[in-house]
């Protein structure tokens, strides 16, 4: 989207590392959006992390490319992946430790169940670990539309917004200048 592109250019003007990646409408790969985003960037850092975040970082990386979905694959073929869940806030704070990171997830409306959880995991593991004392530099940003009350996101977004350090940022749709000057 626009401001997903806008975000990453701030961050980049901002000498911040971007990661970005997005789901896909009817998309049955909960990883894809994760994958798309850090699975460069893991494996660019990967050789230069200090010891204690390294194993962390090639767990998330070897879970992030095992087993590329198949794009026929049928909705609930992927199951909850707890190891990645576990590894994935420590792989990105390592990325983050080596430059600031912005993170973007685009579309997270799109995400199924289990994707829906690893982003939740993610998202609460970071907050951990900064609340445990070491900064983590990075910004999290997930792009969506409003969801309905009984949909899986509603809950993800309402567990994230008791966080502190969590911030909702509701959007209203274009009126008709903005349209235009979309146009």
């Amino acid at each position: 989207s626009r401001l997903a592109r806008e975000l990453q250019s701030l961050a980049e003007d901002a000498a911040m590392q971007v990661a970005a990646g997005r789901f896909l409408e009817g998309g049955h790969a909960p990883n894809l959006a994760f994958a798309d985003a850090l699975v460069p960037r893991l494996r660019d850092a990967l050789p230069s992390l200090p010891a204690a975040s390294r194993d962390d970082a090639a767990a998330a990386l070897e879970a992030l490319t095992a087993a590329a979905p198949s794009p026929v694959a049928a909705p609930g073929a992927y199951r909850h992946d707890s190891a990645l869940h576990r590894v994935l806030p420590g792989a990105v704070a390592a990325l983050a430790r080596r430059r600031p990171l912005l993170l973007v997830i685009d579309d997270l409306h799109w995400a199924e169940p289990d994707a829906l959880q690893a982003f939740l995991h993610l998202a609460a593991g970071l907050i951990d670990l900064a609340a445990g004392g070491e900064p983590v530099p990075v910004a999290v940003v997930a792009l969506c539309r409003p969801p309905a009350p009984d949909d899986p996101l509603a809950h993800v977004l309402e567990r994230l917004r008791r966080e502190p350090a969590a911030c909702h940022v509701p959007l209203a749709g274009l009126g008709p200048i903005g349209l235009n000057d979309l146009v």
